[in-house]
């Protein structure tokens, strides 16, 4: 009998897809499947709002309903100690970078990033993310609060679409831009999470070796 356990990542962001894969490597037991396996899903009516909590809990659950497969899906928000605003926190960037778009690209987004640094100076910041899993028993929601770095105006000539801040934030202990470094590294807070709160609450059977 198998003990693989499926779970469909709630997400067609790629660097979403790529964090919560290696995250969970040590636990092989779980298998997990992308939207790309529901090619006639029909996921149009989801719309995202400013509340990155609420993101992630309906984007579990409305994928979960969609398929019936337990669905594990994720939101973000950045926060950056200088920035004026709703304490801190940097709702919808895109809407920002450029109020007359649907949706701002890239470079809008470092130019609004160079000029707030220019205005407020480099700041200590810090992504908090929203994870939500939902299964036949509900829906368990997570805040997990990554690694602080610090965003200043100088920016990797790496991208990675999403992910704008990651371009201008470098680690206070090794100067690293934070997209240039490994995903265990960049992403360690989240990796903990995982092994600490989330197997642990979510699949305690999974901490016995046995299992695998």
């Amino acid at each position: 009998m198998s003990n693989t356990i499926k779970i469909l990542i709630g997400t067609r962001n790629v660097a979403k897809i790529t964090m919560i894969e290696k995250a969970f490597e040590r636990f092989p037991a779980i298998e997990f499947l992308s939207l790309k396996d529901f090619q006639d899903l029909d996921d149009s009516s989801l719309v995202e709002g400013s509340d990155f909590k609420k993101n992630a809990h309906m984007k579990s659950e409305f994928y979960f309903k969609k398929t019936g497969i337990p669905t594990i899906s994720t939101d973000q928000i950045q926060w950056l100690e200088k920035y004026p605003e709703n304490n801190g926190f940097i709702v919808h960037i895109r809407k920002l970078a450029n109020p007359n778009s649907p949706r701002a690209t890239d470079d809008e987004c470092g130019i609004w990033i160079e000029n707030l640094v220019k205005k407020h100076g480099p700041s200590k910041g810090s992504f908090y993310y929203a994870i939500s899993y939902t299964d036949k028993t509900g829906t368990k929601d997570f805040v997990n609060i990554q690694k602080e770095y610090i965003l200043q105006g100088e920016k990797s000539e790496k991208s990675n679409e999403g992910y704008i801040f990651d371009r201008y934030m470098k680690d206070p202990e090794t100067g690293e831009f934070r997209i240039n470094q490994p995903e265990e590294v960049a992403f360690s807070k989240f990796h903990d999470f995982v092994k600490q709160e989330f197997i642990p609450k979510v699949f305690p059977q999974l901490l016995d070796k046995k299992v695998f």
